[in-house]
This record gives structure tokens, sequence and C-alpha cells, in this order.
């Protein structure tokens, strides 16, 4: 009877943990536009002497294929490796797979350009589609680039398309 109930709780405790959210790993990425002619560094900044890794400062460099970097900013990674690199290598994209209403969901980062930052709250999904899991929401089913369009689908099944060069949905 001691070994059933050993064997029942060992498959409970590894079944609850399953579903744990991955934590943020905080190391440093590569991401490739889809035409492989641009990639992106998310990088830690040499100077920044800050003891904990979400509290340093990054930065976001773009290069050529050939490594001659392109552009340069400062970016404040969420701790995730993700983002898509447009295929003229002049905007990163991020976005948030954990939904905030109050809080930045989406991220263009622009050369040359101010950046975009659209919140949660500006998609209005009905919270009966998020999906929650042990400590968030999720509101994203996917998200695609191409050209100057992003595309969102969420998890009410609306596809939103954002235009990177204004911002507008």
């Amino acid at each position: 009877m001691k070994r059933h109930l050993l064997i029942l709780l060992f498959i409970v405790l590894k079944f609850d943990l399953s579903f744990g959210d991955e934590p943020p790993s905080w190391r440093p990425y590569k991401v490739f536009s889809q035409n492989r002619e641009y990639f992106c560094w998310v990088n830690l900044n040499d100077n920044d002497t800050s003891k904990y890794l979400w509290d340093k400062k990054w930065i976001l460099r773009v290069y050529k294929k050939d490594s001659t970097l392109i552009w340069q900013k400062d970016y404040q990674p969420t701790g995730y490796p993700d983002g898509l690199l447009s295929d003229d290598g002049n905007k990163f994209v991020y976005v948030e797979f954990w939904y905030y209403k109050d809080a930045v969901s989406v991220k263009v980062i622009r050369k040359n350009q101010p950046d975009i930052y659209i919140m949660g709250e500006d998609f209005h999904i009905p919270r009966i589609f998020l999906q929650q899991t042990v400590s968030h929401k999720l509101w994203l089913e996917k998200y695609t680039l191409k050209n100057v369009h992003l595309t969102i689908t969420t998890r009410d099944g609306r596809v939103w398309l954002i235009n990177l060069e204004n911002g507008n949905k």
C-alpha cells in the first residue's frame, strides 16, 4: 500500500511540475532574418557592472551576414531568447507570449526611427480566451513577419496586421 501511495505521489508531483512556466534564461542570443541576409545579437552591454542580469543594460546589434555591424540600440529583453528580424535588417520584433493587460506585449525596435510599443490591452482579448498557466496567461496563438507587416493571431481567433513603419493595426 505504501508503495502505491509513493508512486501516486510521484506521478502527481511530476504532473504538477511539468506544467510550470519556464523561467527566463537571461542569456545572450542570436536571431537571423528569414532570408539569412542579416542577424542580430541581443547581448549584455560590456560596461555594465550591475549585479543581476535583469538589471543590466543590454544592447541589440544588427549585422549583415558578413558580420558588418549596421546598427545598434539599447534594448531591455524579457530574459527569453526570442524575436524576429526583418529581411531588410531594419526592424527587430519581440512579441511577449504572456498576456499583461497594462504592459508592453509587442516591441518593434527600428533602425534610425523611434521604437513602437503595443500594450496587451490594445488587443481587446476577452478573458475567456486567455489560457491560464501556473503563473501567467497566454494570449498568443502565432505571429509572423513579412516585409513591413507583423501578423499576430490571438487565442480568440482574431488576426492582427501591424504595419511596422507606423505601428497602425
